[in-house]
């Protein structure tokens, strides 16, 4: 007779079986991770990196990052990270360069957001990303054009008091509408970028433009920045049609480029009006670039006179209507500055050649000049004689010895040969190399001398 067991029974003997199931899951949990424990233990034994410890494996992350380590990117209708660029791709190797990657703020400082996309999403991938810089100054440059994606405005609204270094590089639609684009803070808000080290904002636009934006938000912005020390405008030009603008002093700025001095020369374009000069004041700036100057001779010599600057670097388009008297007076105002760059249109050239003179004299103003260089469209009437004198004189008789020149033509021309200098002055110019100078003569591409 067989002996059928009660519901009881049989309750009892599943309870017993889920039991003893469980019991053998928590044995396989245990052996799945002394199994991993195993493998990491055999991982640290084979793998160097796994036995550098944690803080020197998150300085090798820094210290391998690229220029610009951050980057979305917008594919069809998904944004998400380029995954080639750190610290994503570092991410992806293992559980621990994972672990590390996140465990290291620095590796997120600093984003690239090109071509932006409409959606919250992105600007919220965005936001996961700077998050994890836990409160380090961040590096942020934006791409495309800011008018289609508002929520991303708003991110860099709540970030920039973290902002240390903002690049902008925009189309021109949006650097003229510049009260909407740009930051959105309160004027009578105290530094709300007071982070910001440095600022470019760039066009992407290559037309000639006059008269495009607003002298006083400009300045607003500056104003906002006060511990501001570089700052780059390339292809914004400024409306200036009032005079009771308030005055500002940007005491920590020491690099100011407007345009690219030689570009505009070269190829007209890369050029920014520097009108906003009548308002600044700029006692620790060394390094300044001018590609075009929109302002009376009077204005710039006062921006000199009243800031009184450290300049070392000068790179200036000289505009046509000045000669070399003009430039002489200006330099005499600069006479810390080392190197020199001066932008001349071919049918000026001509007029420098008593500025050579007076640099290779005991008249000079400037005893600190290290390096020259004079760029012009094509060479016309050079006076090779002159220059050679000037760098003899530099470099045997000046207390500061002439570490290089530089003449440098933007084509090169079927008989450019005849524009070299003669044999005799060529024979000096060598003996000058042997002594230490560096010299370069001749087109832009193309053989030099």
């Amino acid at each position: 007779m067989v002996n059928i067991p009660s519901v009881a029974e049989l309750r009892e003997r599943i309870d017993d079986l889920s039991s003893a199931i469980e019991a053998q899951k928590h044995i396989l949990r245990g052996l799945v991770t002394q199994q991993s424990d195993a493998r990491r233990q055999l991982n640290f034994l084979l793998d160097p990196m796994a036995r550098i410890p944690f803080e020197l494996q998150s300085d090798i992350f820094l210290q391998s990052l690229p220029e610009h380590p951050g980057c979305f990117v917008y594919a069809g209708d998904v944004t998400q990270p380029a995954l080639d660029s750190p610290p994503i791709n570092l991410m992806g190797v293992s559980r621990l360069w994972r672990d590390i990657a996140l465990a290291t703020p620095k590796l997120w400082a600093e984003v690239v957001l090109e071509s932006l996309p409409r959606g919250s999403k992105y600007s919220d991938l965005c936001r996961i990303w700077l998050d994890r810089a836990k409160g380090l100054p961040l590096s942020l440059t934006l791409g495309g054009s800011l008018k289609l994606e508002k929520s991303v405005l708003d991110l860099v609204g709540q970030y920039r008091h973290q902002l240390e270094n903002l690049s902008l590089i925009l189309p021109l639609d949006d650097l003229l509408d510049v009260s909407y684009p740009i930051m959105q803070f309160n004027v009578d808000e105290v530094s709300p970028l007071s982070s910001l080290k440095t600022l470019t904002l760039e066009a992407t636009c290559t037309e000639e433009m006059t008269n495009v934006t607003i002298m006083d938000r400009w300045l607003d912005i500056l104003r906002a920045a006060p511990e501001l020390q570089s700052c780059v405008l390339d292809q914004v030009w400024f409306e200036d049609e009032n005079d009771l603008l308030e005055p500002l002093t940007l005491a920590s700025l020491h690099e100011l480029r407007l345009g690219q001095p030689y570009s505009w020369v070269m190829v007209g374009n890369s050029a920014s009006s520097c009108a906003m000069l009548r308002y600044l004041t700029l006692p620790a700036l060394k390094s300044l670039d001018l590609s075009i100057v929109d302002i009376e001779n009077e204005d710039l010599f006062a921006l000199f006179s009243r800031s009184s600057p450290p300049l070392e670097s000068l790179a200036l388009a000289i505009p046509e209507e000045w000669d070399d008297t003009v430039v002489i007076s200006l330099l005499a105002l600069l006479p810390t500055l080392s190197k020199l760059k001066l932008c001349v249109s071919p049918q000026d050239i001509a007029h420098y050649t008593p500025f050579l003179d007076i640099l290779g004299t005991a008249r000079d103003t400037l005893p600190n000049l290290r390096n020259i260089e004079f760029w012009t469209d094509y060479p016309l009437t050079i006076d090779y004689d002159k220059v050679l004198r000037m760098l003899d004189f530099r470099q045997k008789s000046c207390r500061t010895p002439l570490e290089s020149f530089a003449l440098v033509f933007a084509w090169q021309m079927r008989d450019f040969s005849s524009d070299l200098p003669n044999e005799q002055v060529r024979a000096g110019m060598r003996q000058l190399v042997k002594n230490g100078l560096s010299l370069r003569l001749g087109p832009l591409s193309g053989d030099s001398i």
